[in-house]
């Protein structure tokens, strides 16, 4: 059974990341088109604002897989307790605690986007207002 689990955390943590890796080379390969086409320049400015957006984005898509194994597994230890008051209490506590950092992770994502889109309001010169 610890097996399942342990290949099921893996699975979980290894799938972000072949999607991110996905997207980079599918959006590298529609940047090489849009360059062609004349849509686009090759020259691609990495800014300090936008380093620290993907970064959050990648640590915030970590967060909500991190949430899911956490509810799942509250959800499978509930279903297994068999009338054990016990572990339905654990169970509970386990999701009420997931519910709660759902709830931080997502003001803390709401903070980094107004403050990051501040941000590049204020150092773009020629974003429209």
């Amino acid at each position: 059974m610890k097996r399942i689990i342990v290949l099921v955390l893996i699975i979980s943590f290894l799938i972000p990341i072949f999607c991110l890796a996905a997207s980079s080379s599918m959006g590298g390969i529609l940047k090489d088109v849009a360059v062609k086409a004349g849509f686009s320049s090759d020259t691609e400015e990495t800014t300090l604002v936008t380093s620290i957006a993907k970064f959050l984005r990648i640590f915030f898509s970590i967060l909500g897989v991190i949430f899911l194994i956490i509810i799942v597994y509250g959800g499978f230890t509930w279903m297994t307790a068999g009338g054990n008051e016990e572990q339905i209490n654990k169970s509970k506590k386990l999701l009420i605690n997931a519910a709660i950092g759902l709830a931080i992770i997502i003001l803390a994502y709401s903070i980094t986007y107004f403050v990051t889109a501040a941000l590049t309001y204020s150092t773009v010169p020629e974003y429209p207002y």
